[in-house]
């Protein structure tokens, strides 16, 4: 989750740091950074681990989401996540594994450049794998075509904007349904948008996303999420090719249930290799 950017990536800010849009779009919650469009360049490669330390306080599993993404051309990234699980303490939980499997694809680039700013459209398929616990799946397999996009709103500031519109839909997998408080059990759409501002030792965003399942299914249910993020960086290196973050989390999820706050930490671990870019004659 690191980067050796262009110029069309960067910004300058103190004396030895360079702000880099495509970094900071890397250090927002997962399920957006797939998302959005960044400014690697044509053959990157991102490895990331981000195990959750908070599951110790309040589960009997640790989950730890692993993935990679890989941009294939200019225009075209692919990118794959496993979620995987061990169980710890005294407590009924056994065994260890691989609870769900998201893969996806992205086109960036769709309009023309523009100062800070560019849309993207892209699809991703998750699905449980196996019999995993049932606290790890709803028991459906989800195709999420999405837009997203992304602006730099304040270049001296180092802060961005980005917001994405995508669909939910499900088909049922061959394991029991089990959705939590405030999951919407049919097909949704959902808004997200947000605002992320970096300083040299601290990352903060503050995302929001309201679903619904009015406009594309039976039922008439809405949810909304708030989730504001704090990441920062445990090396002192920012140009080093590995890179850890320590993040903390806060998810409050309003819906037909009522109210559910969580705090997350985590430890996100990331390695990028970026295709030596030569000179063109």
């Amino acid at each position: 989750m690191t980067e050796a950017s262009g110029s069309a990536a960067t910004a300058p800010a103190s004396p030895g740091y360079q702000w880099s849009v495509s970094e900071m779009i890397d250090r927002l919650p997962q399920a957006l950074s797939d998302r959005l469009p960044g400014f690697d360049p044509d053959g990157a490669v991102r490895v990331y681990a981000q195990p959750h330390f908070s599951d110790l306080f309040h589960a009997g599993y640790v989950t730890v989401p692993f993935g990679v993404r890989w941009k294939i051309t200019d225009h075209i990234e692919l990118d794959a996540e496993a979620r995987s699980y061990f169980a710890y303490g005294s407590g009924p939980e056994t065994g260890d594994g691989i609870s769900n499997l998201t893969t996806g694809v992205k086109t960036e680039h769709l309009l023309p450049p523009i100062a800070g700013g560019d849309l993207s459209a892209g699809v991703d398929f998750r699905t449980p794998l196996g019999q995993p616990p049932l606290i790890f799946t709803d028991g459906y397999r989800h195709l999420q075509p999405y837009l997203a996009t992304t602006r730099s709103l304040v270049p001296r500031w180092r802060l961005l904007g980005y917001a994405s519109l995508g669909a939910d839909l499900r088909s049922h997998a061959d394991l029991p349904s089990n959705f939590g408080r405030n999951q919407l059990h049919s097909n949704t759409l959902a808004f997200t948008t947000g605002l992320a501002r970096e300083w040299l030792r601290l990352h903060v965003s503050l995302t929001g996303r309201i679903a619904t399942t009015e406009l594309i299914s039976r039922s008439g249910r809405q949810n909304f999420t708030l989730l504001p993020e704090v990441a920062v960086p445990l090396r002192r290196s920012f140009t080093a090719p590995t890179q850890i973050y320590f993040v903390v989390g806060n998810r409050t999820l309003w819906g037909p249930d009522g109210r559910i706050s969580t705090v997350s930490t985590s430890l996100r671990f990331s390695f990028q290799r970026a295709r030596a870019q030569t000179a063109k004659p």
